[in-house]
């Protein structure tokens, strides 16, 4: 028997410091999903040269586009990179528009600094933690005022990622994720 049908909800937040495998965990849980029905998106980083210039946004059905790069003028800047607001709005808010109408399992990677310069997407966040969709989030671990509010609140699972648990984690998220769905 599901515990989707005794009520019970997969809302699961990875947090932990950067670089420390949160959108690697992403990835391989997108891609040993086998027939579950997902949707979602994660990052990641562009390099040039062995440098890092930017990141990018990938969606489960393969589409990507800009999430930031190094320098540019006249947009929303984020440390050195300038975010591409439109590409966010493009890409993964109709993803999480998609789990919230369809009912479909969500995977966010991330909600961080960058993601919420779109005042769209930070509305439509709300608007998933309100609601009764399955998702898993990657989350900044530290941040503003919503990240904090997010990672106090009762109805989350929130993992703390590390170099010890990552792999521990992945199959205690994959068996969690696999008994519901």
């Amino acid at each position: 028997m599901s515990l989707r049908g005794q009520g019970i909800k997969v809302r699961v937040l990875i947090t932990g410091r950067p670089g420390v495998g949160k959108t690697t965990l992403v990835k391989r849980l997108i891609e040993q999903a086998g027939n579950i029905d997902l949707c979602g998106f994660y990052t990641t980083e562009v390099r040039v040269g062995g440098r890092r210039v930017g990141f990018d946004i990938i969606t489960t059905g393969g589409e990507r586009g800009r999430l930031a790069r190094k320098g540019g003028i006249g947009l929303p800047a984020v440390g050195s990179y300038s975010v591409f607001v439109d590409e966010i709005e493009r890409l993964m808010i109709p993803q999480i528009e998609r789990a919230l109408g369809e009912h479909r399992f969500l995977v966010v990677d991330e909600i961080g600094p960058m993601e919420l310069k779109s005042r769209k997407f930070k509305s439509i966040i709300t608007s998933l933690f309100e609601s009764d969709v399955d998702f898993l989030a990657t989350i900044k671990l530290k941040g503003d005022r919503f990240i904090e509010n997010l990672h106090k609140r009762n109805d989350v699972v929130c993992y703390v990622l590390d170099e010890v648990n990552r792999e521990h984690l992945f199959e205690e998220i994959k068996m969690l994720i696999s008994k519901v769905l």
